[in-house]
């Protein structure tokens, strides 16, 4: 077996020859595996959605306003422990296998769910997001960390895009169908809920079935490699609780408490200053010894790849979260129209997995293939910068292009990390991966939310009282316009607006254009932060190192047959445990 200087130095194996030229593709479990996997991944992806899990809209609508305060913890809460669970459980399956990792990490996620659907009140609906955090953080670990060591690694960029790619049409219309059941059933928001419970479940019992990957036994049977006891797990430990914190603290903003406030400004600057102190400490202090590899900080090679992974992928929630706010404001119409419209961000990201797992096929130039995707992803952005919101044919050609670009990026740049990492890190690696989208998406969403829409909200009042006026509508008025309009916007007929003292049609018209003035002006603002912002990301990844030297024919696990419960046969068992034993 043969170990690069650069892996000497950090203790890890890159190319481990494990199972050399072996496919897995005529074992049955193997498509069991397959397709349980991306049952997980989807409800992962809708459970983390706020446009599909509806916790920043229809919940509130559905328990009363009453309960808005306590439901507003519920989605930072998810994220908070999706990111304590990726990291933690990414690294305990490294060291005791991933079998009961993701069979009981899709259990707890189909007991959060479904509980969580049966909630009466906004706190209990918080309280559950702890467990939905930590079912849905395994959940989005396992294409590109269980599925992915199971196949080739140059074929893991195909039957892993193709993974997240099978249900992807249910993530692309996933707007439209929540918003759907909300109005056309008794049940409301619960049934997305419900129908995540049902894909939690049916991937429990197919990962329970099918996936037996080598055991804690045969990855311990050298007592030289008992990592539990020889590990320091006081690294990995604050490291993932201050990412958690930081994570959690900044969401908070605006969502519980005003930027402004004392507590928000203490406790987002107390964790940002934990986060990063942990950091250098480990940077500086940490060993290969610890339950967190050091190399991960000082390998420019993995460490460049987390970044780009993450930073690249930060556009997947904050894009439809964008337009949703401002799709809402921009124009009077049923919400199943609008969320018909916001579809189509959701539509363009399953495009670029399908594109992805079709175009890498025959892998090549990954690295150029990540940043043209990157760069094409920043570039359509940049164009809706300078697009005029009425023009909103224009506007959703470029935001299903944006997708594409943001998920093809994704299928490459999820799998790079546990490629050029050692093997027997690739969880860490994984978890800390989507564990940094997280922390990215809270920065990016604090930013958004404490600075355009205040903009949006000062904008919009503005411009519509300079026109209303101009056309001659009384000042005294002005409190009563604003409130009919309010009431159009939430579904009310517009002829309640002629019912405002002194409101005729060129008051009315006055008052559209004022507000499109108002939401084009801070579209462009968002856009442009959001170009300034991935515009590094794209030239970090052109011109970061080349992966294409990981590509290889080696498969990393071979699976054991196909069982429930019981021992599998000596003779099956052996020859894993000789395979692992080799690395």
């Amino acid at each position: 077996m043969m170990i690069d200087e650069e892996s000497k130095e950090h203790g890890a194996v890159h190319r481990e020859q494990v199972h050399d030229n072996f496919t897995p593709y005529r074992q049955p479990h193997f498509w069991i595996t397959f397709l349980s996997l991306s049952i997980a991944f989807t409800a992962g992806m809708l459970g983390t959605s706020t446009l599909w899990n509806q916790l920043r809209g229809n919940v509130v609508k559905d328990l009363g306003p009453a309960e808005a305060s306590a439901v507003a913890w519920a989605w930072p809460t998810l994220l908070f422990t999706q990111t304590l669970s990726c990291i933690f459980f990414g690294r305990l399956s490294d060291l005791v296998g991933r079998r009961f990792v993701f069979v009981i990490g899709n259990f707890i996620a189909f007991i959060g769910f479904l509980s969580a659907g049966r909630a009466k009140n906004g706190s209990t609906v918080a309280g559950l997001s702890v467990l939905v955090g930590i079912g849905t953080g395994i959940q989005l670990m396992g294409p590109f960390l269980a599925l992915a060591e199971l196949v080739p690694v140059r074929q893991r960029f195909t039957i892993v895009g193709s993974c997240i790619s099978l249900t992807s049409p249910i993530f692309a219309v996933s707007p439209a169908i929540a918003q759907a059941v909300f109005e056309k059933s008794d049940e409301k928001w619960r049934w997305t809920y419900s129908i995540n419970a049902v894909f939690s479940f049916l991937a429990f019992i197919g990962l329970l079935v099918s996936y037996h990957p080598p055991s804690y036994k045969q990855l311990h049977s050298d007592p030289s490699a008992n990592h539990l006891k020889s590990k320091d797990w006081t690294g990995l430990a604050f490291l993932t609780v201050s990412c958690g914190l930081f994570t959690y603290f900044v969401l908070l903003g605006r969502s519980v408490w005003a930027w402004k406030s004392a507590q928000q400004i203490t406790l987002t600057t107390t964790s940002g200053l934990f986060f990063v102190g942990v950091l250098i400490y480990e940077f500086v202090y940490g060993h290969e010894h610890r339950a967190f590899p050091r190399y991960v900080l000082r390998d420019w090679k993995v460490l460049s790849q987390i970044l780009i992974a993450a930073g690249s992928s930060v556009m997947l929630w904050f894009d439809p979260l964008a337009f949703t706010l401002l799709e809402q404001l921009m124009r009077p119409g049923s919400t199943m129209e609008k969320a018909w419209e916001i579809s189509i961000v959701c539509a363009g990201v399953a495009v670029g997995w399908i594109l992805g797992s079709v175009f890498l096929a025959r892998p090549k130039w990954i690295k150029w293939q990540l940043g043209a995707s990157v760069a094409i992803q920043s570039a359509f952005l940049v164009a809706t910068a300078s697009v005029r919101y009425n023009t909103q044919a224009r506007l959703r050609a470029l935001l299903v292009l944006t997708g594409v670009g943001q998920g093809y990026a994704m299928v490459i740049s999820h799998l790079t990390p546990g490629i050029t990492s050692s093997k027997h890190d690739s969880g860490v690696i994984v978890g800390l991966t989507i564990a940094a989208r997280n922390l990215l998406v809270a920065i990016f969403l604090s930013v958004f939310e404490s600075i355009a829409v205040p903009r949006l909200e000062k904008k919009t009042v503005t411009y519509i009282s300079e026109g209303a006026i101009r056309s001659g509508l009384p000042v005294t008025s002005l409190p009563a316009l604003f409130q009919a309009l309010l009431a159009v916007q939430s579904g009310a007929s517009p002829a309640a607006l002629l019912e405002v003292p002194g409101v005729n049609l060129n008051v009315i018209q006055e008052a559209q254009l004022g507000g499109l003035r108002a939401i084009t002006e801070t579209w462009h603002f968002v856009m442009q932060i959001a170009a300034t912002y991935l515009i590094p990301v794209a030239i970090l990844a052109l011109l970061g190192p080349a992966t294409d030297e990981y590509l290889s024919s080696v498969t990393w696990v071979r699976l054991g047959r196909l069982r429930i419960l019981g021992r599998r046969r000596k003779d099956v068992a052996a020859i894993e445990t000789r395979a692992v034993n080799e690395t």
